[in-house]
């Protein structure tokens, strides 16, 4: 083998993998309108998912047949339908958005994710869990890195879809980061350092949909991104 072909194979063998597009299809198969209007104030109004929808969706994220039968359901596949349909803003820096979330995701887009912002979080977060299943009534998530538990479901008259989205992002990006640390206030392992960890990832998709979120159309759902970003930004202890 040619020199030459030797640095040709190292460079394809060490190329980062290619994201799937997941995002295109499945949202054709959701229908989902246009514009994006799911108002979550009210969840016995919000229309139903149909079992095309569901089934893309438990394909993408790799849910097991047990969550779909589980009380669990409501929620993650209202969450997952806001996180597969609500709009991205503009992807500049703020006091939300900080240089980790952005250089992921122009780094998705790269490797063929998606040019729409609200496309790469979805495709992001399809690409890095592996697996979603029930573990003794808890929602297991696996990812590369390790695995999560869920341990209550949320009750079926409270469904978060909105913010809910936001933890799917943040469950994903585990794998990006580093992992939580004490809270200075009681110890317990559920604050970042940093930005670069799954809370800046989850707090930057929140402020990317509340930058995107028309509160005529959605006064609810917006204050719902609103009040989830700014809760989750206060268990990021660098300012």
């Amino acid at each position: 083998m040619s020199p030459l072909s030797l640095v040709l194979l190292f460079f394809v063998a060490c190329a980062p993998a290619p994201i799937p597009d997941r995002h295109a299809e499945t949202a054709r198969a959701c229908a989902l309108p246009s514009p994006f209007v799911r108002e979550s104030a009210d969840p016995g109004a919000l229309p139903p998912i149909d079992d095309l929808c569901v089934e893309h969706l438990a394909y993408d994220l790799k849910i097991h047949e047990d969550v779909r039968r589980s009380a669990w359901a409501p929620w993650v596949f209202e969450s997952l339908v806001q996180l597969l349909g609500r709009p991205a803003g503009a992807l500049t820096e703020g006091a939300a958005l900080r240089a980790p979330l952005i250089e992921t995701l122009a780094d998705v887009k790269a490797r063929g994710g998606g040019d729409e912002v609200g496309a790469r979080l979805y495709n992001l977060t399809a690409d890095l869990i592996q697996e979603v299943r029930l573990d003794d009534g808890a929602l297991r998530v696996e990812t590369r890195g390790g695995w999560r538990r869920l341990d209550t479901p949320p009750a079926a008259g409270a469904i978060d879809g909105p913010s809910g989205a936001g933890s799917w992002v943040h469950l994903a990006a585990h794998d990006l980061g580093p992992d939580h640390v004490p809270c200075p206030e009681d110890g317990r392992e559920a604050c970042d350092a940093g930005w670069d960890g799954a809370l800046g990832a989850e707090v930057g998709a929140l402020e990317l949909w509340s930058r995107a979120c028309d509160a005529e159309s959605e006064p609810g759902s917006c204050a719902l991104l609103r009040e989830a970003r700014d809760r989750q930004m206060l268990w990021i202890l660098s300012p």
